[in-house]
């Protein structure tokens, strides 16, 4: 209990940036009311320029009306952030000669954001005394200060490992951990070609400690954070990811492949032993005289079941890493078939994450899927099954096992003209009775859209 010795203070940062959740969402679940002695401090982004941004704050606002609970967090100005700098120089037993501290104050003039300070702070700690003035370079802001970054990692790694392996990282929903990056930059041949110009690897996966080097060079940039009951790495503030968007992503065609090979992944279709074709480089096939054009190789990544059995046949978990990510990526690669055929229409599936997810986590699938496309008639049946599941949603929620009942009761109406709504129908009928013997003959509940429309 909070007393008036012990106050209860709970600080929430950077509240929109959380994730699983949509839109308002975000804040609207936090307490307007609290009781004595408690207090919630939140921080939220806003910038006038770009109101996406903002939204949640202007949700908050709405949500309080008192104006002197809010306040601005502005830039630490140039006094304060050099003294800041100098302190920090001080603790790291480092100095600058004239010309180098001068150059900082330069930067901090046009930009003294705190983020931009660290940065600033970061790119000083490499300079040495004797360093060339041509090589001391301080960006005057942010991006541009993170894009000096990667291009220094770039240079000193390779340009094409480093542009996947953090456009990987940037493409995730909630992030990826270090096995799933390795796991994908390992079939990703556009990567693997790069890497080995000079030999042939007896197996055709990327050596860790490549990742590793570009992990320790970008000290406290890179996140961990628990997603889907995995530890993740993720960009810890919202500037690297919008620069690595715009740096990596510009081109649309890019995006779309990341998204696809993250999609590839977790439906498994290298996973479990199958060998993955790949072409051999002119450069490789001179070098190590090699006369086929074509090879294959097991990657050596897993298998991506919806359910984890024990060696007794019993589930042991479920594969929620694959139920957050893969609709994510299917509907940003453009692959509605595969994403239809998978996840939205596919009963495993739905069994699987109902079992697992509160229904609020299916729905948003439905959700993200139909605001990211224009086929009218894709959006009318992503609505009706996802309406039928709001209305079977009280029972499904205790008795998921009741999935394929309820889909049969309430959308067997719709199954004449709607080829994905009859594909899992027929899905159900064929699967459900191993969960609930009693499927229902006719259409015997509630159809979306109500009774008028049914008569």
């Amino acid at each position: 209990m909070a007393t008036k010795e012990q106050p209860f203070v709970f600080f929430l940062d950077s509240v929109d940036q959380l994730t699983g959740t949509q839109g308002a969402n975000r804040v609207s679940w936090l307490p307007t009311r609290l009781p004595p002695h408690c207090k919630i401090i939140v921080s939220c982004a806003c910038e006038e320029s770009n109101p996406d941004v903002s939204k949640d704050y202007y949700v908050l606002r709405r949500m309080v009306d008192a104006e002197e609970n809010f306040i601005e967090v502005t830039a630490l100005g140039e006094e304060l952030a050099m003294q800041v700098i100098k302190m920090w120089m001080a603790r790291a037993c480092r100095d600058l000669t004239n010309y180098q501290w001068r150059l900082v104050s330069n930067a901090i003039e046009k930009c003294s954001l705190p983020i931009f300070v660290k940065l600033v702070f970061a790119e000083i700690c490499r300079w040495r005394s004797y360093t060339k003035s041509s090589d001391t370079h301080l960006a005057s802001t942010v991006m541009d200060s993170i894009m000096m970054l990667f291009e220094r990692i770039e240079k000193q790694h390779g340009r094409i490992l480093v542009f996947h392996a953090l456009a990987y990282i940037t493409a995730a929903k909630s992030g990826l951990s270090e096995s799933e990056l390795e796991d994908l930059i390992s079939l990703d041949d556009k990567v693997l070609d790069d890497v080995y110009q000079y030999h042939l690897p007896p197996v055709r996966r990327i050596p860790p400690l490549l990742w590793t080097r570009i992990r320790n060079d970008l000290p406290n940039y890179l996140s961990e954070r628990e997603a889907d009951g995995v530890s993740v790495m993720n960009w810890y503030h919202r500037q690297f990811r919008d620069t690595a968007k715009e740096r990596y992503f510009k081109n649309m065609n890019m995006a779309t492949y990341f998204h696809s090979m993250i999609a590839d992944y977790y439906l498994g279709i290298w996973g479990g032993g199958k060998p993955k074709p790949f072409k051999f480089t002119e450069i490789q096939r001179h070098r190590f005289n090699l006369t086929d054009k074509e090879g294959s190789a097991d990657r050596k990544v897993p298998v991506q079941p919806l359910v984890f059995h024990s060696k007794d046949g019993n589930v042991s978990r479920y594969n929620l890493r694959k139920f957050g990510e893969l609709p994510y990526h299917l509907v940003r690669a453009r692959r509605f078939t595969d994403l239809y055929e998978n996840v939205l229409f596919n009963y495993e599936w739905l069994h699987a994450k109902l079992s697992s997810c509160p229904l609020q986590a299916v729905l948003a699938d439905y959700e993200d899927a139909s605001n990211n496309m224009e086929d009218k008639i894709g959006k009318r049946e992503l609505m009706l099954v996802a309406d039928a599941l709001r209305l079977g949603g009280a029972v499904l929620a205790v008795y998921p096992n009741m999935l394929a009942p309820q889909m049969v009761g309430r959308l067997l109406p719709e199954s004449g003209t709607n080829s994905n709504i009859k594909m899992l129908l027929n899905d159900c009928d064929i699967k459900g009775p191993a969960q609930c013997a009693l499927m229902p003959l006719y259409h015997c509940l509630h159809t979306p859209g109500g009774p008028l429309k049914v008569n």
